[in-house]
């Protein structure tokens, strides 16, 4: 007979398609809107790709299927949205090796609006006992992922002519 349940590792990563009441064009366009309002002007830092996003009606609609995804997923918990910007990948533009475990969140989110969402990878890394270990994923548009804001990641180089699009966000999970 078992007698405890004890979990020494474990990581989630939170997957889903939103298709309904979501205009992807709309929120494109905003999102290449807003790429003249980058986080950084210097070419060689790795915020040059983030672009502050401004809240609209369409981004606002997006959240809230978002919250309610993970919602109908975590019973008895929801999302608190801390921030949210656009990361916008010309042509051989990549994203360095990154977390967000010390923006004060715990779980962080991407979705991806654009057509072209396929052109790069989204990659996780994690190390356990010197091993370093990676889970690729290739998003389409209109999927999203939620996973653990200290979990590593980086993109994979967008090798086509038209910008990548995705939407990042970082939440804070609270008991409703």
């Amino acid at each position: 007979m078992i007698s405890d349940n004890t979990i020494i590792y474990q990581l989630s990563i939170l997957s889903g398609k939103l298709e309904k009441n979501i205009n992807n064009k709309k929120l494109t366009l905003e999102a290449l809107n807003a790429s003249k309002n980058r986080v950084s002007t210097d070419p060689l830092n790795s915020l040059f790709e983030d672009s502050i996003l401004p809240m609209s009606s369409e981004l606002h609609r997006l959240i809230d299927a978002l919250i309610k995804s993970y919602e109908d997923y975590a019973k008895g918990y929801s999302l608190s949205l801390l921030s949210h910007w656009a990361h916008i990948q010309e042509k051989n533009m990549s994203c360095n090796l990154h977390g967000h475990g010390n923006d004060g969140c715990n779980l962080s989110g991407v979705y991806y609006p654009c057509e072209n969402a396929t052109a790069c990878r989204l990659v996780f890394q994690w190390e356990i006992e010197g091993n370093f270990n990676r889970h690729w994923l290739a998003p389409t548009q209109g999927v999203f992922y939620l996973f653990p804001s200290y979990l590593k990641h980086w993109v994979t180089r967008n090798l086509t002519e038209k910008p990548r699009v995705s939407l990042v966000f970082n939440f804070n999970i609270v008991s409703k």
